[in-house]
């Protein structure tokens, strides 16, 4: 060969085209921490970034790494009796391949120093923040892909996180998100599952442990969410990025935290990311799409 490889070595990138593959993958979430979706008097907007790194170890081995970055809009600082005045900058950061969480202080200028590192995790792959056991302050969840669980952390108001319990029987838990799915006030959440091509509610019983409540069936290859009242209703309902498939299904909350079938979107190419907002003015929630397999952003509209 001309650049030095030989055929053995073109056959075995072709055969896996995906290690030497760089992406950025990105996620929109908005979260209603009082009231709800007609009362905003505390919102949270947070733009995940997710780049997907490749490392070449050896000719054999390469690490893949995809640290989850998110920018968060109208965060509560992180500091107690500042009250909840509309901030924004980064906020925790989930390092997949050294196992842990690192939490960026914003002294209020915008410039960020490393406050605290949090470890114990295991392939930590995705992040909700939520005020899970309504004491004022907001807790964490961590999405763990290699032991398939979700990590719940509790804040003491100072910036100290504790153990609020795991909830096992993820399999590649792969995309989190919180969500008043029930509507009985309590933050829930919903875990992605890749592996196991599932969604799987988690309730809240209000004093933040959560025990799964359903499962929705028939996704290829989840990896990410989004949440939005798609069918004007008053429920916060779903959208998954099934990237196996190179689709989107539309799923509709019935009121109660179970799901149902709005259809689905196709005409992705390797689906990563997933953003809900109004894009055409037409006061209805649309979807943006990034599609990884064709470097593109699809903008899908939602017709009243």
């Amino acid at each position: 060969m001309h650049d030095g490889k030989s055929l053995a070595e073109v056959a075995r990138q072709l055969n896996n085209p995906v290690a030497d593959l760089w992406a950025l993958d990105f996620q929109f979430n908005r979260y209603y921490l009082q009231g709800d979706v007609t009362d905003r008097t505390r919102e949270q907007d947070v733009l995940n970034f997710q780049p997907v790194l490749p490392v070449h170890l050896t000719k054999e081995w390469n690490l893949i790494t995809r640290p989850v970055i998110p920018f968060v809009f109208s965060t509560p600082d992180f500091e107690p009796g500042k009250g909840w005045d509309d901030t924004s900058g980064l906020g925790d950061v989930a390092n997949f391949g050294s196992n842990s969480i690192t939490i960026l202080k914003n002294d209020g200028t915008g410039v960020f120093t490393v406050f605290r590192t949090l470890s114990g995790f295991d392939g930590a792959s995705a992040l909700a923040s939520g005020d899970w056991d309504d004491d004022g302050d907001l807790d964490l969840a961590v999405a763990n892909f290699s032991s398939n669980t979700v990590a719940i952390l509790t804040k003491d108001g100072t910036g100290n996180f504790s153990a609020g319990g795991t909830v096992s029987g993820m399999v590649g838990a792969r995309a989190l998100i919180a969500g008043d799915w029930d509507n009985d006030g309590d933050l829930d959440l919903a875990v992605g599952n890749s592996g196991a091509n599932t969604v799987v509610i988690l309730k809240n019983d209000g004093s933040g442990a959560f025990t799964p409540s359903s499962t929705i069936f028939g996704q290829t290859g989840v990896a990410a969410l989004v949440s939005g009242d798609w069918d004007g209703d008053g429920d916060l309902d779903l959208a998954v990025a099934n990237f196996s498939s190179n689709s989107i299904a539309v799923l509709r909350n019935n009121g109660t935290g179970s799901f149902s079938s709005l259809g689905a979107v196709g005409g992705q190419i390797g689906i990563s990311g997933l953003a809900a907002g109004d894009w055409d003015g037409n006061g209805s929630l649309g979807l943006a799409a990034a599609d990884n397999g064709s470097d593109s952003v699809h903008i899908l509209n939602n017709q009243p």
